[in-house]
């Protein structure tokens, strides 16, 4: 059953690259970003966004021995400034929301390839994690700890955005974000 959900999860991950990446097609100054969330040792059932840990070492495998070159949002900025060009197959790996699991296992997997990231939060979850969330978060300590590293970005996620908001008269709710409010 495992090798299903495996073998499941690499294909969704294919299917959803565009052509030209998997032919090596990618032009000079473009960048592949994947986004994960947590990584957990198993993920459950609930969990939409989880990629299990053996899931996720075999696409930083596929990545590496594909000749993708993991890059920061520096070597971006950098590059957009015309200061230095991006490598060949440039890929942003990026993680919302401050998992625990980014703390105790992503981040050693990362500082073992020399692999930057990103690490995206949600500034009021810290402090205040919603009830349905699949996994505990990172602390305010944790963070500035894997802040220090020079493979780890921090970037805002929101701060209180993540929630839906009522944005019609007959009650309809959508992410805050994307919606106007309605005051009834």
């Amino acid at each position: 059953m495992v090798k299903k959900s495996v073998l499941f999860l690499l294909a969704c991950f294919f299917l959803i690259m565009p052509k030209s990446l998997m032919a090596g097609g990618m032009e000079s100054g473009e960048f592949l970003v994947i986004c994960y969330h947590n990584i957990p040792a198993k993920t459950r059932p609930n969990d939409s966004y989880g990629v299990s840990q053996n899931v996720f070492i075999e696409q930083l495998e596929y990545l590496r021995t594909h000749g993708y070159h993991p890059i920061s949002i520096t070597e971006i900025l950098k590059a957009s400034e015309g200061k230095q060009k991006l490598p060949q197959k440039a890929v942003l790996l990026t993680f919302d929301d401050a998992h625990i699991s980014y703390y105790e296992f992503v981040v050693p997997v990362l500082r073992k390839l020399s692999y930057p990231s990103v690490l995206a939060v949600v500034g009021s979850w810290i402090d205040n994690p919603p009830e349905d969330i699949p996994e505990p978060l990172m602390n305010w300590e944790q963070i500035k700890e894997v802040a220090q590293s020079e493979l780890v970005e921090i970037a805002s996620h929101t701060f209180n955005l993540h929630k839906g908001i009522q944005y019609n008269p007959q009650g309809n709710v959508g992410s805050a974000v994307s919606v106007r409010a309605f005051d009834p």
